[in-house]
């Protein structure tokens, strides 16, 4: 919360708790209102607390930061190199039902139950595996390096931050757009397709231009794009790979009818 909420929340509260002990406004050279004097006390007490209150929030979201980066920075790396081959889903398998490659796979656990209890490492069955304190279950078979298991004990110790929400993808599992991170893809340079097999500078039969170079009968002249935002850019190329281009801009009478058809249909 930025000093500006503050201020206005604060001078909102201060407002209703003082609004009953309102008096009327001071004249010159009258005593002090004692009305007054409380509305003013209320609003500063009010924007005490607003501000208290705000600043406190801030060390929890820092204090995740951390956590945060310590562990993809720290912990995921060991989980991903000694534990993905046996518990992931990519892996394709995952042994006695425990998955490590995301956060509700170590909380629902696998059959043994839950694998780790936040800040309780001495209970929790993955500190147990990779310490090899039970001869029934030592995981991974070689036993990690003295740091890497007290890297896993502190993360424990903390209380085992984990943000992998997402279900992982399986092995086998097409890519699915909708399971793909959002990404900006980078906008294609300005492809106008050359008529007639010619154009200023050059001829597509050649390949040759000015400007650029083509083989399917195209050449790059940015100035010269009909586009007005970004994503005409992404439909131009297209057509430009098949030899199109845009369709004239249409007049004011078919614009008209358009509209009609939309909102009075066929």
């Amino acid at each position: 919360m930025d000093a500006a909420a503050v201020l206005t929340l604060a001078r909102f509260l201060g407002a209703k708790i003082a609004a009953p002990f309102w008096g009327p406004p001071m004249r010159p050279n009258s005593r002090i209102n004692a009305r007054s004097l409380f509305a003013s006390f209320a609003a500063s007490l009010a924007a005490l607390f607003v501000s208290t209150w705000a600043k406190a929030d801030e060390p929890a979201s820092a204090s995740r930061e951390i956590e945060a980066e310590r562990f993809h920075k720290q912990v995921e790396p060991i989980l991903r190199e000694h534990c993905y081959p046996c518990h992931s889903h990519a892996a394709g398998q995952m042994e006695n039902g425990l998955a490590l490659d995301w956060k509700s796979g170590w909380v629902e656990g696998g059959d043994r139950g839950p694998a780790v209890v936040p800040g309780k490492p001495d209970e929790s069955l993955l500190v147990r595996a990779i310490r090899h304190v039970d001869p029934d279950l030592k995981m991974p078979e070689q036993q990690l390096d003295p740091a890497e298991i007290e890297t896993l004990v502190e993360w424990v110790r903390r209380g085992a931050f984990d943000d992998r929400e997402i279900t992982p993808l399986a092995k086998d599992a097409k890519p699915w757009w909708s399971l793909k991170p959002l990404v900006s893809p980078p906008i294609p340079g300005a492809i106008r397709p050359l008529e007639s097999g010619t154009a200023e500078s050059g001829t597509a039969e050649s390949g040759t231009a000015e400007s650029g170079t083509s083989e399917t009968g195209t050449a790059r002249v940015d100035a010269d794009t009909p586009t007005t935002h970004p994503s005409d850019a992404f439909v131009f190329e297209k057509l430009a790979t098949a030899g199109l281009d845009f369709s004239p801009p249409a007049e004011a009478r078919e614009l008209i009818r358009r509209v009609h058809f939309d909102l009075v249909g066929l």
